[in-house]
């Protein structure tokens, strides 16, 4: 496994921890944000 190959598979470990965690904390507020901006 090169550096940059070990690089990118951190990164999208970060997003998906992260994108797991908006999901549990807030089901729905990021639809009700983007209804209240159109």
């Amino acid at each position: 496994v090169t550096l940059e190959e070990q690089m990118i598979c951190g990164a999208l470990q970060t997003l998906n921890e992260e994108a797991c965690e908006d999901v549990l904390d807030v089901p729905a507020p990021s639809t009700a944000n983007q209804d209240s901006l159109a």
